[in-house]
C-alpha cells in the first residue's frame, strides 16, 4: 500500500510540474516557432546508418501519415514504389546495387505486394522501368544506371513532377525514393512540386547528403548560373539566417559547419508528403582539421575536438524549419533574436565590415526575398598608406563596437521565450564574429603602425650575411594580405603569442574568450561550435607582384573530394569541408556501410 501511495504522489508531482511548464510557455506570449509547434527537420531526418539500412527502411516502411483519399482508394491494389536516381559520380563506390539486392532478399515476402520501378534523372522523356514485381529486371536496370554517371548540375524537381503525374494514373499506395547525393542544392519549383505530389497522394523519401548550416556558398558565387528554371540553394533552412563574409576571415561559419540535416528543399519535400530524409555520405569520417584555408600555430591537426561530436538533443533543438518559405517568413518577423541579427547584419554591411546582406527583407507581418547586394568590405589593404589604413581601421573598430553594443541591447530588451533556439544560436555567433572583427581591427591598426614600418625600413637596409632579407630581391610590395590562425584551441593561447596591439588587444581578447566559452557551453556538440572553431585571428603581410595568390577555398560534398571532370561547360565545383564526425549514438553522416 505504501509503495502504491508513493507512486501516486510521484505521478501527481510530475503532472503538476508539466502543467506549470505548459502554463509558463502559454503565459510568456511566445511566438517563436519552438512554441507554436511549427514543423522542423528533426521530425523527418534519419542520421546516417549506412546506405543498406536506409534502403531497408524505405522498402519496409511503406506509406506514412500523408496518405490522401487517392491513396486510400488504392489500398487493395498494393504498393507502388518508384526509385528516382540522380546518376552523379558520387554513386560510384557506394555499392548501391549490392545493397539494394541484399535489402530485397532480406525483406522477401514483406514486399510481395510492392511493385518497384526505376527512373534515371536526365534520361529521355518516357524512358523508365515501369513498376513491377520483377526484381531481376529492377537490379539489371539499376546496375546500368549506376554505371552511366553524369557529372554536373541536374534538376531533380522537374523529374519528380513528371513522375508524380505518371504515378497518379496507377492504382495502389504510391511512393517515390529519390537518391540525390550531389544535386540537392539545385532547386526548381519547390512548392509546385509539393502540390503535385500531394495531389497525387505520393509519399516522397530522400537519400541525400548532409547540408551546411545556412550555407551561403552559392550566394558568394552569384556568377555561377544554375540550370534553366532552377536556383542554387544549399542551406539547410528556408533562408540564410547566419551572416557571412566577415572582414579578415578566410571562410564563413555557414560554409564549413555541418548542420546535421539535409538541404531545405529535400527536407520540405519529405515533410510535406509524410516521407523521411536519410542522410548518407559515401566516405567515412576523415581526420580532424583545425581550420579551412587557415593554419593552426598550436598543433598539426592530430587532436580530437571533443565538442565536435554531435549530440542529438542539442542538434535537434537547432533544427531548421520545413514549412513553406511563405510560412517561415511569417514566423521569423516576430522573432526578436533574428531581428537583432538582421539589424546588426545590415549595419555591418553599411560600415564595410561584411560583404553580404540578409537574404530576406523583414516587414511588419511577413518578409520578402532581399535582392540588393552589399557593397563589400571597407578598403583597408589596397593601399600602402599605412597611417591612413590605421586610421580607417580605428574608425571601423568604433563602428563595430557600436553595432555590437546595439545588438546586445536589443537582445537584452527582447522578451524571453519569444525567440527560436536557432535564432538565439545565430545571434550568439554573430556577436562573436563582431567581437572577432574588433580584435582583428586592433591587430591590423597596430601592424600598420608598429610592424609594417619596421619591415619597410629593413628593405632599405638589408641585414648583413648570413642573414637573409624577408622580402624578395628587387621587388617592392604592392599591397597587404592576410591569413587566419584558427581558434580551434580557443582564445587563451593567443594571449601568449606575440601579436601587435598591446593592452587594448589583451582586453578585446579577454572579451572574445568570454563569448567563446559561453557559446561552447550552450552550443558545443553542434555545427555552431564547429563554425566557431574555424574562425581565425588575422595575421598580416605585404604582397608582391607575381607572388600573391588567392588561396583556393576547398569544398566538397559530404567530405568526398570531387575529382570528376565536367561533362558540360559548367561542372560542379569541388568542395572539401567539414562534416559532423560523430555524435552520441552515431554519426549524422559517415559510415558508408
Amino acid at each position: 500500500m505504501g509503495g502504491s501511495w508513493r507512486e501516486y504522489i510521484r505521478g501527481m508531482r510530475n503532472r503538476v510540474v508539466s502543467l506549470a511548464l505548459l502554463a509558463a510557455v502559454l503565459l510568456s506570449g511566445g511566438t517563436g516557432w519552438c512554441q507554436v509547434g511549427a514543423s522542423t527537420a528533426e521530425k523527418v531526418t534519419r542520421p546516417d546508418r549506412g546506405l543498406g539500412r536506409a534502403l531497408r527502411e524505405v522498402l519496409r516502411e511503406g506509406p506514412g501519415q500523408a496518405r490522401t483519399g487517392a491513396q486510400e482508394k488504392g489500398e487493395e491494389a498494393g504498393r507502388v514504389l518508384m526509385i528516382l536516381l540522380d546518376p552523379t559520380p558520387a554513386l560510384q563506390g557506394t555499392a548501391l546495387l549490392a545493397k539494394m539486392e541484399s535489402a530485397l532478399q532480406g525483406l522477401g515476402d514483406r514486399l510481395k505486394d510492392t511493385r518497384i520501378g526505376l527512373r534515371r534523372v536526365g534520361d529521355k522523356r518516357g524512358k523508365l522501368l515501369a513498376p513491377s514485381l520483377d526484381r531481376k529486371a529492377l537490379l539489371r536496370a539499376l546496375g546500368e544506371a549506376v554505371v552511366r554517371t553524369s557529372p554536373g548540375f541536374h534538376d531533380c524537381y522537374k523529374e519528380l513532377r513528371s513522375l508524380a503525374i505518371y504515378l497518379g494514373k496507377l492504382p495502389g499506395r504510391r511512393e517515390i525514393l529519390l537518391v540525390n547525393l550531389d544535386n540537392p542544392d539545385v532547386e526548381g519549383g519547390l512548392e509546385k512540386t509539393v502540390r503535385l505530389l500531394r495531389k497525387n497522394g505520393i509519399r516522397l523519401s530522400v537519400i541525400t547528403r548532409e547540408a551546411y548550416i545556412s550555407d551561403p556558398y552559392w550566394e558568394a558565387r552569384s556568377y555561377e548560373k544554375p540550370p534553366r528554371g532552377t536556383r542554387f540553394f544549399p542551406a539547410d533552412g528556408p533562408f540564410i539566417d547566419l551572416p557571412w563574409g566577415w572582414i579578415f576571415q578566410m571562410s564563413s561559419p555557414g560554409e564549413v559547419s555541418p548542420s546535421g540535416f539535409a538541404v531545405y528543399g529535400m527536407n520540405r519535400l519529405a515533410a510535406a508528403t509524410g516521407g523521411k530524409v536519410y542522410l548518407f555520405s559515401p566516405q567515412a569520417t576523415s581526420s580532424h582539421s583545425c581550420g579551412y584555408s587557415s593554419s593552426c600555430p598550436f598543433c598539426s591537426g592530430d587532436h580530437l575536438q571533443a565538442s565536435e561530436e554531435f549530440w542529438d538533443g542539442r542538434v535537434n533543438q537547432l533544427a531548421p524549419l520545413v514549412v513553406s518559405r511563405k510560412e517561415a517568413f511569417r514566423l521569423i518577423v516576430s522573432d526578436p533574436a533574428y531581428r537583432a541579427v538582421d539589424r546588426a547584419w545590415r549595419e555591418a554591411a553599411r560600415a564595410g565590415l561584411i560583404r553580404s546582406l540578409p537574404s530576406i527583407q523583414l516587414g511588419k507581418t511577413s518578409a520578402s526575398p532581399q535582392r540588393r547586394k552589399a557593397r563589400g568590405w571597407a578598403s583597408l589593404m589596397s593601399s600602402l598608406n599605412l597611417k591612413g589604413n590605421a586610421k580607417k581601421a580605428d574608425r571601423l573598430r568604433a563602428d563595430c563596437t557600436r553595432i555590437l553594443a546595439n545588438m546586445e541591447g536589443m537582445l537584452e530588451r527582447s522578451k524571453k521565450g519569444r525567440s527560436a533556439p536557432r535564432s538565439l544560436a545565430a545571434a550568439a555567433l554573430t556577436r562573436f564574429e563582431l567581437q572577432l572583427a574588433i580584435v582583428n581591427l586592433v591587430t591590423y591598426a597596430a601592424w600598420c603602425r608598429e610592424v609594417a614600418p619596421r619591415l619597410l625600413a629593413e628593405m632599405e637596409q638589408p641585414p648583413p650575411p648570413p642573414e637573409v632579407s624577408w622580402s624578395p630581391a628587387g621587388k617592392r610590395p604592392v599591397g597587404i594580405g592576410y591569413s587566419n590562425l584558427s581558434l580551434c584551441h580557443g582564445v587563451e593561447p593567443f594571449e601568449r603569442v606575440q601579436l601587435p596591439g598591446g593592452a587594448l588587444l589583451r582586453k578585446e581578447l579577454a572579451r572574445l574568450q568570454n563569448m567563446r566559452q559561453k557559446i561552447e557551453e550552450r552550443y558545443g556538440h553542434t555545427g555552431y561550435a564547429f563554425g566557431l572553431h574555424r574562425a581565425g585571428i588575422a595575421v598580416f603581410y605585404f604582397t608582391f607582384p607575381g607572388l600573391a595568390k588567392t588561396p583556393r577555398r576547398p569544398r566538397n560534398k559530404s567530405k568526398k573530394k570531387d575529382t570528376q571532370t565536367a561533362a558540360t561547360e559548367r561542372g560542379r565545383p569541388s568542395r572539401a569541408g567539414g562534416r559532423s564526425g560523430g555524435r552520441s549514438g552515431g554519426a549524422r553522416t559517415g559510415g558508408g556501410r
